[in-house]
C-alpha cells in the first residue's frame, strides 16, 4: 500500500467534512443567526436555556459557534453567567444528537440533498431560498464526505501494519483518549471529529474500545476550541467557556478512566458498533445536564480564577480608551481610512449595545440607569469628534479621488450612528423615564405591537452592521427591503392604537402619547440604520440615482 495517496484521500475528504459543516453552519446563520440574540436573552430558567442551546446547536450544527456565540453575548451584558452555561450545556448535547442524525444511512438522502440544493442555490434569486439551498449542500456534502473517509480507510483496514499499531492502541486507550482529543482541537469541530470516529468503527477500522477512547477525547478536545477562540474576549464571557471545560473537561477525563478500567468487559452493545459509539457519545452528554442545578456554585470560582480587570472598570471609560484612531499612522491616508473604518465598526458595536436594551427600559429602569444611557450618547458624540479631528488632520491634497470619496462616506456613517445613539439615549430613553415616572401602562395588545416591531428594528439592525462590517451588498439590499416592512409595522400599529381609542380602552388613553412617539422614534431610528448601507448599494450598482417618476411618464 503506498501511504501517500492514501493518506492525501483522508486528508481530502477530512476537509470536504469540515467544508460541509462549515457550509451548513454559515447558511443557517445567514437566516436564522440575527434573532439568536433575543433568543438567548429571553431564556432566564436553567432549563429554558439549556433547551433553547440545544436547539441552536441543531440548528447551527456546532456546539463551538454556540459556545462563542453566547461568550460574545455574556460579554455584552445580554445574559448572565448561569443560563449562559446552561445554554452551552444545552449545546454540547444538541451537538451530540447532531451525529446521530447524520449517521442514518439513507441512500436516496445524499443526491436528493445535493440536487434540491443545487436548485435553489443556482435557480433562485431570493437571498432566504439561496441561503436554505446552501444548507441542503452543505448535509449532502457531509453525507458525500463520510463515504469518502469510507472508502479512504479501507486500505489502511487491509494494510499489515495497521493490525499492530491497533493492538499498540488496544494496550495503551490513554493515548487513544489524547489522540481523540487532538484531534477535535486541530479540525475545530466536535461533529466532525465523532463522525470520524464512528465511520472507523463502523467499518471496522479499529474495535469498539479504541472508538470509546477516541470519543471521550474528542469532548474534551471540543471543550477546548471555545477558550482558544475566546482568549481576546472580555473576563465574564470567558468564565463561560473555562466552566464548560471544567465540568466537560473532567468529566470526559473521569469516564475515560472508569471505561479504561471496566470498558474491556462490560459487553455493551447496542445494535452496531456504530450506533453503540453514537449512545455513548449522547449519553455521556446528557448524563452533564445532571449539573445543571449545581452550575451557579462555580461562578465565584470562576471570577476568582478570571477576575474581572482592574483598570477602566467602568465598560464606558474603557470603550473611550479603546479608540481605533492611532496618531502615528494618521498621515498616511490607507492607514488613516483603515483606523477610521476600525473606528466606525466600534461605534456600531456600541451603538447595538445602547439599542438592545432600550425598549425593556419601559418596564424597568431607574433614573441612574437613564444617566447612563445620557453617559453613553456623550461618549458616542465625543467619539465623533475624535474621528472629525483626526480626519481634518490627514493630508487631503494628496489623497485619490477614491480615498477622497471614501473618507467622505465614512464620515457619513460615523454622523449617521451617532444620530442613531442620539434617538436611543435622547428619545427612547427618556419616553422610558416618563413611562416609569408617570406609572403609565400599555394595553397588551399595545405593548406586543411595540415589541414587535421593536424586534424588527434590532434585527435589520444586526443586518446593517454586518453589511457594514463585511461591505457586503446583498446583506444591504436586505436591509433596505427590511424597511418596507417596519414602515407597515408602524403604521398597522398606529391604526389600531386609535382604534383601540375608538373602542374607549382606558390603557390606551394613558399611554397615547408614549406610544405614538415610541412608534415614530422606532421608525427613525430604523431609517438612521439603514443610511448607513446606502453607500454600499450605490457603490456596487444597486441603488437608483432618484426616486421620483420623471414627469414626461406620468
Amino acid at each position: 500500500m503506498l501511504i501517500l495517496p492514501v493518506l492525501l484521500q483522508v486528508a481530502a475528504a477530512t476537509m470536504l467534512l469540515l467544508f460541509a459543516v462549515k457550509t451548513v453552519q454559515k447558511g443557517i446563520q445567514s437566516n436564522a443567526g440575527i434573532a439568536l440574540r433575543r433568543v438567548f436573552a429571553g431564556s432566564s430558567s436553567r432549563l429554558k436555556s439549556t433547551a433553547v442551546g440545544l436547539f441552536t446547536a441543531i440548528l447551527l450544527q456546532s456546539s463551538v459557534a454556540v459556545a462563542l456565540l453566547i461568550a460574545s453575548f455574556v460579554g455584552a451584558g445580554s445574559i448572565g453567567f448561569t443560563p449562559a452555561l446552561a445554554s452551552v450545556l444545552g449545546a454540547d448535547v444538541g451537538s451530540a444528537l447532531i451525529v446521530f442524525l447524520l449517521s442514518f444511512q439513507v441512500d436516496w438522502l445524499l443526491p436528493a440533498c445535493l440536487a434540491a440544493g443545487g436548485w435553489l442555490y443556482v435557480k433562485t434569486q431570493a437571498a432566504r431560498t439561496r441561503k436554505a439551498g446552501q444548507v441542503l449542500i452543505g448535509i449532502g456534502l457531509i453525507l458525500l464526505s463520510l463515504q469518502l473517509l469510507g472508502e479512504a480507510f479501507q486500505p489502511i483496514h487491509n494494510s499489515p501494519l495497521w493490525p499492530s499499531f491497533v493492538v499498540f492502541l488496544e494496550e495503551d486507550l490513554l493515548t487513544a483518549f489524547l489522540l481523540g482529543a487532538a484531534l477535535a482541537f486541530v479540525i475545530h469541530s466536535s461533529v466532525a471529529a465523532i463522525l470520524m470516529c464512528v465511520a472507523l468503527v463502523e467499518l471496522g477500522v479499529v474495535p469498539l474500545p479504541i472508538g470509546i477512547a477516541l470519543t471521550l477525547g474528542a469532548n474534551l478536545g471540543s471543550s477546548l476550541i471555545p477558550i482558544r477562540l475566546t482568549r481576546g474576549f472580555s473576563a465574564a464571557a470567558r468564565r463561560v467557556v473555562a466552566a464548560n471545560l471544567i465540568l466537560r473537561g473532567t468529566a470526559a477525563t473521569l469516564a475515560f478512566f472508569v471505561f479504561s478500567w471496566f470498558g474491556t468487559t462490560m459487553g455493551m452493545q447496542f445494535g452496531s458498533t456504530g450506533q453503540t459509539l453514537i449512545a455513548v457519545h449522547v449519553s455521556f452528554n446528557a448524563m452533564l445536564l445532571l449539573t445543571l442545578p449545581f452550575i451557579g456554585t462555580l461562578e465565584p470560582l470562576l471570577k476568582f480564577i478570571l477576575p474581572n480587570p482592574t483598570i477602566a472598570a467602568d465598560p464606558i471609560a474603557q470603550w473611550r480608551l479603546q479608540s481605533s484612531l492611532v496618531l502615528a499612522t494618521r498621515l498616511t491616508p490607507a492607514l488613516a481610512l483603515a483606523n477610521i473604518r476600525r473606528e466606525i465598526l466600534r461605534i456600531s458595536e456600541f451603538v447595538n449595545a445602547m439599542a438592545l436594551p432600550a425598549l425593556n427600559m419601559y418596564q424597568h429602569s431607574t433614573t441612574n440607569e437613564y444617566a447612563r444611557v445620557i453617559e453613553k450618547e456623550l461618549a458616542l458624540n465625543d467619539s465623533l469628534a475624535n474621528i472629525r479631528h483626526y480626519s481634518a488632520k490627514l493630508p487631503y491634497d494628496d489623497m485619490s479621488k477614491q480615498e477622497r470619496s471614501e473618507l467622505r462616506e465614512l464620515l457619513d456613517t460615523a454622523i449617521e450612528l451617532t444620530a442613531a445613539g442620539g434617538i436611543i439615549a435622547s428619545r427612547l430613553g427618556a419616553f422610558a423615564q416618563t413611562v416609569q415616572s408617570q406609572h403609565i401602562h400599555f394595553s397588551d395588545d399595545g405593548w406586543s405591537e411595540l415589541v414587535e416591531l421593536n424586534n424588527n428594528v434590532m434585527d435589520n439592525m444586526a443586518l446593517a452592521f454586518g453589511a457594514l462590517a463585511a461591505d457586503d451588498s446583498n446583506l444591504a439590499r436586505e436591509v433596505v427591503e427590511a424597511k418596507t416592512k417596519i414602515h407597515q409595522l408602524q403604521r398597522k400599529s398606529r391604526k389600531h392604537h386609535f382604534e383601540r381609542l375608538r373602542n374607549g380602552e382606558g390603557d390606551s388613553f394613558d399611554s397615547s402619547d408614549i406610544h405614538l412617539e415610541t412608534l415614530y422614534a422606532l421608525k427613525d431610528l430604523n431609517s438612521k440604520i439603514t443610511e448607513i448601507v446606502y453607500p454600499i448599494l450605490s457603490r456596487n450598482g444597486h441603488l437608483l440615482e432618484r426616486r421620483l417618476v420623471p414627469k414626461s411618464t406620468t
